[in-house]
């Protein structure tokens, strides 16, 4: 009887993995992920006075415009998000060092461009196109390891940290929909609504100086962000062209925060700015 058991467990598990591979596996169920409009972009070119064989510092204030998109699982179009920000930093150059301190104040716009039902097959949780303003306000510093030649300005390492606290109409509705029993939900989500939000990231950036008054500058950042340590990272580029006292700059912002069985959705920036040397 031991042995007639034995065959039939050994039979029935046969079948399931036949069942299985034939039919591709259970097909897994993604769930969107909602995260405060910062996340995605946090990160906004520092510009440094160059070292001419003394210690220097200058004031910079900065426009900054920044288009991004916040792919989703379940969703065909991208969600939607255009901000504006203003900085003021201060920015210090010594002899193998840059050092900067600053504040920023931010105003935006998110969209959903997907919708999320309730059991009864009406999307009354988020609709289609469905829009939300935020305010952003952040503090930031750093600090640049730094190597001159007559040519070049090398920066191989350098820590950022950046703090920012988010509120407006798109956080009251993250809160909205985060409170709605799963239960009531025809398909589950996740929200991700860490306030205040904190990033640190490692930094490198080589400048090219065509003279006193121009120079080209190129650089890469990785690093991590508190809506999710597991899967919060943030990577991107950056260049500059300064010349006297303007700064133009381009940074592009990625952040995988979504992977879910092997797939992964990414929050990515086009961050344009400009900043001028006030003092």
């Amino acid at each position: 009887m031991k042995k007639v058991f034995k065959i039939w467990l050994l039979a029935g598990w046969i079948v399931s993995q036949v069942l299985i591979s034939c039919s591709g596996g259970i097909a897994p169920v993604f769930n969107k992920k909602f995260t405060s409009a910062t996340v995605g972009s946090v990160n906004s070119y520092v510009a440094k006075p160059i070292y001419y064989g003394e210690d220097t510092s200058a004031v910079y204030g900065s426009i900054n415009l920044d288009f991004a998109n916040h792919e989703q699982f379940r969703q065909e179009q991208v969600d939607k998000k255009t901000m504006a920000s203003f900085n003021v930093y201060q920015s210090f150059t010594k002899r193998n060092w840059n050092l900067f301190y600053g504040a920023s104040g931010s105003y935006g716009k998110y969209t959903f461009k997907g919708e999320e039902f309730d059991v009864n097959n009406n999307p009354t949780i988020v609709r289609f196109n469905e829009n939300y303003e935020f305010y952003n306000l952040g503090l930031s510093g750093g600090v640049n390891y730094r190597v001159s030649t007559s040519k070049f300005e090398f920066r191989p390492i350098g820590l950022k940290t950046i703090f920012n606290y988010e509120f407006g109409s798109y956080q009251e509705k993250l809160s909205a929909i985060e409170n709605i029993d799963e239960s009531d939900r025809l398909q589950n989500y996740e929200v991700f609504n860490q306030n205040p939000l904190f990033t640190a990231l490692l930094e490198s950036e080589i400048e090219y100086k065509f003279n006193k008054n121009n120079s080209i500058s190129f650089g890469t950042f990785l690093g991590l962000n508190s809506v999710n340590f597991e899967d919060g990272r943030v990577l991107g580029a950056m260049s500059s062209y300064k010349y006297k006292q303007f700064v133009l700059s381009y940074l592009y912002e990625s952040t995988l925060l979504d992977t879910q069985y092997n797939e992964s959705k990414n929050i990515g920036s086009h961050n344009i700015g400009i900043a001028f040397q006030l003092f």
